[in-house]
């Protein structure tokens, strides 16, 4: 029987010019972030993907956003829900499941307060 394996997730990352930047070695990283140091190398290389803890250890400790360490390939990611424009103004499309989705008018119930 054939194992599966998940191919690698197109990653690019900053981490060896970050490491050179901050004067850190593999090694050094590795043990900042509680990892072996052929993991920080697998990483810097795209041979593994960091899980997301790590991914935050890292941006972390070089004081830095995880977007500014780690970023998608551009072709792997899909539109953002914001992107998204609406058809018309009482009906869209669901981009996870391609269902319609009608809006519905919001419904206030009790009388309108006012002032006092």
């Amino acid at each position: 029987m054939r194992s599966v394996h998940a191919a690698p997730l197109p990653l690019k990352n900053r981490l060896r010019v970050l490491r050179a930047e901050f004067h850190l070695s593999q090694g050094d990283l590795a043990e900042r972030v509680g990892v072996a140091r052929q993991t920080i190398h697998a990483v810097e290389n795209g041979k593994f993907a960091p899980s997301l803890t790590l991914a935050f250890k890292i941006a972390s400790l070089f004081g830095t956003d995880i977007n500014d360490v780690f970023a998608p390939d551009p072709e792997d990611t899909v539109p953002s829900l914001l992107e998204t424009t609406l058809d018309d103004t009482t009906s869209t499309r669901d981009p996870l499941l391609d269902n319609p989705v009608r809006s519905r008018p919001l419904v206030f119930f009790g009388k309108p307060r006012t002032g006092g």
